[in-house]
Order: structure tokens, then C-alpha cells, then sequence
């Protein structure tokens, strides 16, 4: 044997070590690496549990509160509705401030309130769909009886 089989043998036997614990400490780490993806992986599955629950309670939650509200809105308080109207002498009934719609009086009395408008026929004559109370307009039918000489206060006999 030559010195240099003597040396090269060793040198070798230390590099394959070497790498050898290279390898051994790698695939330890990947072992390790691969554990804690699998670790990781089980808690995002957990958590991506958890919120597939959370929007499911969400929706539950959003679905009662719709219905509340919805119950609510059918008991709006008949003053929160007629703070939009005033009464019209007139008419008999109430008369939106701006927009000036007739809403049934009737419907506006019953429990839950109801702001139904009027359907006129004619400029004189409304009638709600909801309960087909008529509704005159007075000022017409007042002059108009005037006219024809109906109305005993202004009739020139009683005098």
C-alpha cells in the first residue's frame, strides 16, 4: 500500500461520514419540517372548521334578525306613520304634508297600522283598496248641494 491509499481511504471514509450526517441531519429536518406541515395542515382544517361554523351561525343569526325586523315593521306605531300626515277636514281623513296622498283612516286605526293611499276616481271620490272605505271630497258635495239649493242653512226661506 502507498501513501496515497493510506491517506485517500481515510479522507474518504471522513467525507462519506460527513455526508452521511449531512443526509441523516437533513432528512431528520425534513422529517421534522414534513411533522410540523402536518401539524399545520390539521390546524388550518380545524380552524377553516371553525369558521365554516362561525358563517353558518352568521347566517342563522342574520336570518332571525330579518324576521324580527320584519315582525317589528308590521307594528310601526300608527303616530310614527301620521307625523308624515296632517288630518284633512275635507277629505274626512289624513293628507301627506309634501306630497299631499290621501291614506286610508280606517287602515291607519287597525292593529298593525296600515298606510294604505287612496285610489280617486275622480277628483272628488277616493276609495282604499285595502277595505273599500269611500271618501268624499266634503267641499265638492258642500258647494254643489249649495247649488242646487239642498242645504237648509243657506236656503232663503229659512231665513
Amino acid at each position: 500500500m502507498d501513501i496515497s491509499t493510506i491517506i485517500i481511504y481515510p479522507a474518504i471514509a471522513v467525507i462519506g461520514g460527513i455526508i452521511a450526517g449531512k443526509y441523516l441531519f437533513s432528512s431528520n429536518r425534513v422529517s421534522k419540517l414534513e411533522a410540523e406541515k402536518a401539524a399545520i395542515e390539521a390546524g388550518r382544517l380545524e380552524l377553516k372548521h371553525q369558521v365554516m361554523e362561525l358563517i353558518k351561525e352568521k347566517s342563522e343569526l342574520e336570518n332571525i334578525v330579518a324576521e324580527l325586523q320584519k315582525k317589528v315593521s308590521k307594528y310601526e306605531s300608527k303616530d310614527l306613520i301620521l307625523i308624515k300626515y296632517e288630518f284633512s277636514n275635507t277629505w274626512g281623513t289624513w293628507e301627506h304634508k309634501s306630497s299631499k296622498q290621501l291614506i286610508c283612516t280606517i287602515c291607519v286605526n287597525k292593529m298593525p297600522p296600515i298606510e294604505q293611499p287612496l285610489q280617486c276616481k275622480t277628483e272628488h271620490d277616493c276609495q282604499c283598496p285595502e277595505c273599500d272605505e269611500s271618501y268624499q271630497n266634503n267641499e265638492y258635495y258642500r258647494n254643489r248641494k249649495i247649488d242646487l239649493g239642498q242645504n237648509p242653512i243657506h236656503r232663503s226661506d229659512n231665513i
